[in-house]
């Protein structure tokens, strides 16, 4: 599967959060990734949300007639989760 996720915290908090040393997961050890996840999830000031694309659906919208490729399923997915925040009423400004 291919999972998105997003992370936020209020702007100011930004300074305190940014010292916790997230990155990209893909450079992370997974004993870090699962550490960062135990700390997202028990840290006051982050809030989270994930998006999973299955392999099935993945390859279904790129076979189908009407395709939609890796990179636009990847958009839009993120769209989608920033979307979710801004309706959840988190004003988000960087």
């Amino acid at each position: 599967p291919m999972v998105y996720g997003i992370c936020y915290c209020p702007l100011s908090k930004y300074e305190q959060v940014s010292k916790l040393g997230f990155a990209d997961s893909k450079t992370l050890k997974e004993s870090h990734r699962e550490s960062h996840f135990q700390l997202i999830q028990s840290h006051e000031n982050i809030a989270w949300s994930v998006r999973v694309l299955s392999p099935q659906d993945i390859s279904w919208n790129m076979l189908k007639m009407n395709k939609y490729n890796l990179n636009a399923q990847a958009h839009d997915t993120t769209i989608q989760l920033i979307q979710q925040v801004l309706t959840q009423g988190v004003n988000v400004t960087k």
